[in-house]
């Protein structure tokens, strides 16, 4: 690291000294993060990525996995909203909300999209495999 980069010269003025690893504890890195390929287009890896790591495999604990097809009446709260779907949260899990389904509870709650966060429905759910969210709103 040049020791007139401006950087350098924060952390030292915040108290680091050279070759001690970051962080409170002191167990942090010692050497800083290298460039070793520049972005191309539309490639949005950041820090941290590795190939072969999937989002969709890191599955979540809490959640219910119940065969396919299975219906349960459930209370949904809208925690996310996408282009044309929102996401939702229910005692069974995560749950995908189609936008035709986020679109009819805009009218039964008289609001746009960007409104029905932390809202409450009651809805029909079945299950689903293979997807992100185990359940999809069917039935608003």
């Amino acid at each position: 690291m040049v020791e007139m980069n401006r950087g350098y010269r924060m952390m030292n003025a915040m108290g680091w000294e050279k070759n001690t690893p970051l962080g409170i504890r002191g167990e942090g890195i010692v050497k800083p993060v290298e460039v070793t390929e520049i972005r191309k287009g539309k490639d949005t890896r950041g820090l941290g990525f590795e190939w072969g790591k999937s989002r969709v495999s890191q599955k979540r604990t809490d959640d219910v996995y119940p065969p396919d097809g299975t219906t349960q009446l459930a209370v949904v709260k809208v925690v996310s909203h996408g282009g044309d779907y929102c996401v939702g949260t229910s005692y069974f899990g995560s749950v995908y909300i189609p936008g035709g389904a986020a679109r009819h509870m805009c009218n039964v709650a008289k609001c746009s999209t960007d409104h029905l966060l932390d809202k409450y429905f009651r809805v029909t759910l079945t299950s689903r495999s293979g997807g992100r969210h185990p359940w999809r709103v069917v039935r608003v």
